[in-house]
């Protein structure tokens, strides 16, 4: 039980043991953990002792809970002090699952001691079967003296081991008719794992261990949960009768299925035991007006059959994405679940929790989860799930109306978002309201420009078929040319324009080197312009500036007609990771372009009129 300090980590654990039993009926987790605690840091946030279980189906057995201080044990557990609090680990998202906490915050816990304490967790999720899932991890962010875990299953079980990040295959035995399977180390060293991983990225060595042979078996599993056989009530068919006649064509009829649930049905889980795999019937969802992600998709698929609509519901992961694809066949591989219709030989991954969305069929956002598990009889097993996207998500254009004879400036401010960007937009203005829009958009430029102030209110235009929101705000910048002498004491205006909001559409890639790939936002596609209207008198070259790089493409273009002055940068992402050797050449990139996109323009003072009169006041003191 003793250890030395370890003055490089907080806190060190001594014991990290992780034994399951598990078979058709039942599971049987036992945990063990003993820690030192080597600062009044780890004191703090490790005196608290919890466990968290579901009381639907599992009851929580507690073994020991002792403190060790140089040989002295301490015995402190007590059941009377121990609390249990309703944890809902969930409810920022809206998920009710029901988790309860036992509790116990340890008296008198010193730097230096060594919590030591022991429990199972005993129960089986009925909604799993006889079926077994789970992952094993088999290093961490702090060093471990003894790491154990061991599984034990009836001999007939099969069961599939996926190695991941370099594990080693567990040991495996026959004891009786039991077989075990176990991973034992010691003195695991601590792994660093560098920030801004990729979702798909597997930082710590560990196994998945499931009795899923296939991705295929795992959807044929749930696909009775999902089964929409017997679930058209009369007044779903109602509502099909209605979207059929509304509508001509299939394309149409899907849409507006989906629209109805989005429009007419809340996001709301609650998932209490089985309930965090098994949907909901379609008419309760329906009478209920709320549910989870399951429960929707459930009443959209049913809606669809009902008009005689290939669907199915498609398992996804909102984090991990494409990279449930390495992690081996188990139900513990997603967190959402979305809807997979088929229409005239081509697939739509449609999200009903997405809230209501702009754009028909062929131009709304669609799901974009890399890797997807379509749950069905003849179930396929894992299919790619990739949205169509538009030339740009954002296009943003400043045009600046200058005169020749005039300080003052005009500028208009034209926003137009597309797809999901679109959706946000929309839903902003529903949430704040668009006076909050205007205001923010005002205070922007205001920051950008003195003096600047609105012409006129922010125009919002919706296109609906297109899945388009564009936003104009026009504005008046009374001292736009900025005056002042050049090193041989002539007077002249200036006028400096940047591709505002472009910069912060682009990863920030430090010179921290690195080992391994560092995420970035995907898809991005923006486009920036500025534009000035000057006159004929002036002569500008044009410019071209491009770099392509394995995650992104960049550009600046620069051109002059007819006395316009246009700028147009562009952003478009490939991938959501950059690899580290591909780090530094982008970063060049990035910086080179920052360096080039202020543009200023340098002009002739006015010689006439009251500008002229007003320069000689602030220039001279007249």
């Amino acid at each position: 039980m003793q250890a030395d300090p370890d003055g490089d980590y907080p806190l060190q654990y001594l014991i990290a043991d992780r034994q399951t039993r598990a078979d058709a009926e039942n599971r049987h987790s036992y945990a063990r953990y003993a820690f030192r605690l080597n600062t009044t840091v780890a004191v703090e946030e490790n005196s608290t002792v919890i466990v968290n279980f579901d009381p639907e189906y599992q009851r929580v057995v507690l073994h020991t809970l002792k403190v060790v201080r140089g040989d002295e044990i301490r015995t402190l557990l007590d059941l009377s002090d121990f609390s249990i609090y309703r944890a809902e680990t969930d409810r920022d998202n809206l998920i009710y699952n029901g988790t309860l906490q036992l509790s116990y915050i340890v008296p008198d816990l010193r730097v230096g001691d060594v919590l030591d304490y022991s429990f199972s967790v005993v129960g089986k999720n009925p909604a799993i079967g006889w079926h077994f899932s789970e992952h094993v991890q088999h290093e961490y962010a702090i060093p471990v003296r003894f790491l154990r875990d061991r599984l034990i299953f009836p001999a007939d079980y099969q069961i599939r081991t996926t190695p991941l990040a370099g594990a080693a295959m567990p040991k495996r035995e026959t004891l009786g008719k039991d077989s075990v399977y176990s991973w034992i180390a010691r003195d695991v060293a601590a792994r660093h794992v560098e920030g801004e991983q990729p979702g798909d990225a597997i930082s710590y060595a560990g196994t998945t261990v499931s009795s899923f042979e296939s991705w295929e078996e795992v959807g044929r599993y749930f696909a009775p949960f999902y089964d929409t056989t017997g679930m058209a009530s009369d007044r779903i068919n109602e509502i099909a009768t209605t979207i059929k006649q509304a509508h001509r064509s299939d394309a149409a009829r899907l849409r507006a299925a989906l629209g109805f649930v989005q429009r007419e049905i809340r996001y709301l889980g609650i998932e209490l035991g089985a309930g965090g795999y098994i949907p909901r019937p379609a008419q309760k969802v329906l009478d209920r007006r709320f549910g989870d992600c399951k429960d929707m998709v459930v009443l959209v698929t049913s809606l669809l059959s009902a008009l005689d609509i290939e669907a199915a519901p498609l398992l996804v992961n909102s984090g991990t994405k494409g990279g449930v694809a390495l992690l081996g066949p188990t139900y513990e591989a997603f967190d959402h679940v979305i809807v997979a219709a088929r229409l005239d030989g081509k697939t739509y991954f449609l999200d009903p929790t997405r809230g209501e969305q702009l754009g028909d069929l062929h131009n709304l956002q669609q799901g974009n989860f890399g890797k997807g598990l379509i749950i069905a009889p003849d179930s396929p097993g894992l299919v790619d799930v990739s949205a169509p996207v538009p030339p740009f998500f954002k296009v943003f254009k400043d045009r600046f109306v200058t005169s020749p004879d005039m300080d003052a400036i005009r500028l208009i401010s034209t926003s137009e978002y597309y797809m999901g960007e679109a959706d946000k937009i929309m839903s902003w203005i529903k949430s704040d309201g668009k006076q909050d829009v205007e205001r923010r958009f005002l205070e922007y430029y205001q920051g950008l420009f003195d003096g600047l102030e609105p012409t006129g209110p922010l125009e919002v235009d919706v296109f609906e078929e297109e899945g388009k929101v564009r936003l104009t705000a026009d504005y008046r910048i009374p001292e736009g040319w900025e005056h002042r002498e050049d090193d041989d004491g002539e007077l002249w205006r200036y006028l400096s324009v940047e591709p505002n909001g472009f910069f912060d559409q682009l990863p920030e890639l430090d010179a921290t080197p690195r080992q391994t790939a560092r995420a970035i936002a995907h898809p991005v596609r923006t486009r920036v312009e500025v534009e000035v209207v000057l006159d004929d008198t002036w002569e500008l070259e044009p410019e071209n500036d491009r770099f392509e790089h394995p995650a992104f493409d960049v550009g600046l273009r620069t051109e002059f007609r007819d006395g316009i002055l246009n700028r147009r940068f562009t952003y478009v992402s490939k991938a959501g990771r950059i690899e580290p050797q591909d780090i530094r050449a982008g970063r060049t990139a990035l910086r080179d372009l920052r360096r080039i996109s202020s543009y200023t323009l340098r002009g002739d003072v006015p010689e006439t009129g009251e500008v002229m009169q007003n320069l000689r006041r602030l220039l001279l003191g007249e």
